[in-house]
This record gives C-alpha cells, sequence and structure tokens, in this order.
C-alpha cells in the first residue's frame, strides 16, 4: 500500500510536468515514466490481491486446523474418562478374583480334609 501511494504520487507529479507545469524533461521521456509508473502500479494491484487471497485461505485454514485441534482434545478427554472407568472395573474384578480364589482356596482345604476323613 506504501509502495502503491508513492507510485501514484509520483505518476500525478508527472503528470502534472508533462502538462507544461513543470515541464523540463522532454514530453516524450515523461511519457515513457508514467507507462512505467502504471505497469509497476498494475503488477502492485497484482501482488496485493494476491497477498489478500492467500491471507484469506490461510484463515480459512487455521480455522479448520483449530476445529481439528479442538476435536481431537475432546476426544482424548473421553478416551482418558474411558481408561479411567475401565481401570476402575478391572480393579474391580481383579478383587472379586482375589476374593473368590480365596474362598475357592478355603473350600478345597475343607474338601480335602472331608476326603481324609
Amino acid at each position: 500500500d506504501e509502495t502503491n501511494k508513492m507510485l501514484e504520487s509520483q505518476l500525478t507529479s508527472l503528470q502534472a510536468k508533462l502538462h507544461g507545469m513543470e515541464a523540463v524533461e522532454s514530453p516524450t521521456k515523461l511519457l515513457s515514466e508514467i507507462e512505467q509508473l502504471r505497469t509497476q502500479l498494475k503488477a502492485e494491484a497484482q501482488t496485493t490481491s494476491m497477498l489478500k487471497e492467500t491471507s484469506r485461505k490461510l484463515k480459512k485454514d487455521l480455522t479448520v486446523q483449530q476445529s481439528v485441534v479442538s476435536r481431537l482434545e475432546d476426544r482424548c478427554k473421553t478416551v482418558s474418562g474411558e481408561k479411567e472407568s475401565l481401570e476402575t472395573k478391572y480393579e474391580e474384578l481383579h478383587s472379586k478374583l482375589k476374593k473368590s480364589r480365596s474362598e475357592l482356596e478355603i473350600k478345597n482345604v475343607e474338601l480335602s480334609k472331608q476326603l481324609q476323613e
């Protein structure tokens, strides 16, 4: 934008010179400089447009990525909760298994005694 303003200022100045207000150089040379400045202005405008489009696309991509990250974070929380639940169930089942094993061992000892009698 600053470059555009500078080039526009130079263009205006050269146009003023061309119209005889400050004519020092030949009109042909001034016309050539004006054409160069117009070409530069067009190129700058295209570059600016491309940069704006790229910025828009990057912002859109960032929004999509932030959404994906948010969903992944939510999924991680869910999985973490499921893991804790499974660990609790495992501990409960393990405790029941120990208790059952202990009860079976006691019954086994009792049955062994009965068989010996």
